[in-house]
């Protein structure tokens, strides 16, 4: 696993590689205005958003903002890119 690719680790109990490789492979291709669906982990809960990006950082423990709520990767499960 790459450098990059070990930093971006869920919090989510049970998450596989698999799903982690594949959120990272989805997030790194991501830009502001594009749609989104985002399971997350958020206030000690699962939950479920939907939006647009506002705004996006691949730095080290990159995040999105989704509507302006800002969603750090490390707490997405799953996220489904709707075309535009």
């Amino acid at each position: 696993m790459g450098k990059r690719r070990a930093a971006f680790q869920s919090t989510a109990a049970g998450i596989s590689e698999e799903n982690i490789a594949r959120n990272f492979d989805v997030l790194m291709t991501l830009k502001r205005g594009v749609e989104v669906k985002v399971f997350c982990w958020s206030v000690f809960h699962d939950v479920v958003k939907r939006g647009k990006i506002t705004s996006i950082s691949l730095a080290f423990n990159g995040y999105l903002e989704l509507n302006h709520e800002l969603i750090e990767f490390e707490d997405i499960f799953d996220i489904t890119v709707y075309e535009c």
